[in-house]
């Protein structure tokens, strides 16, 4: 956006106007609101992602490892869906808790393009039918 200023242009971002997509999780017929992540919290993601990873490479026993791991998952499942009980997360499968991870990771623009694949195969589906 160009904003007159005088003899010179003022270019302006406005940080205030980004809307980012309101993201929910499904878990059990209960809708729970994702929480919009924060750079601070994208960083602490990542520094679990390394412990993790020095875990999984130390010597300590398996069930400890796995033990630490999932309870890694849980806690960050818990921090993008604040308002769900812990004891509904810790009731969610392996593949549950990971899918709510990578939906936390998609950007907005390949949500919306996913929004609009699925609408297209819906129509495609609803045209095959009424032609049969």
């Amino acid at each position: 956006m160009y904003l007159p200023f005088g003899d010179k242009k003022l270019e302006l971002l406005n940080l205030d106007d980004l809307a980012p997509v309101e993201k929910q999780v499904r878990i059990k017929g209960v809708d729970y609101v994702m929480a919009e992540r924060q750079v601070g919290q994208m960083i602490e993601s990542i520094q679990a992602v390394k412990r993790q990873q020095s875990l999984v490479e130390s010597e300590d026993d398996d069930l400890s490892k796995s033990e630490a791991i999932v309870h890694g998952l849980i806690d960050s499942a818990k921090q993008l869906l604040p308002d769900c009980p812990e004891d509904v997360l810790r009731n969610c499968s392996v593949q549950q808790i990971s899918a709510i991870l990578e939906f936390a990771n998609q950007s907005d623009a390949d949500i919306a393009s996913t929004g609009i694949e699925e609408k297209k195969e819906e129509k495609t589906k609803e045209k095959e039918k009424t032609e049969a």
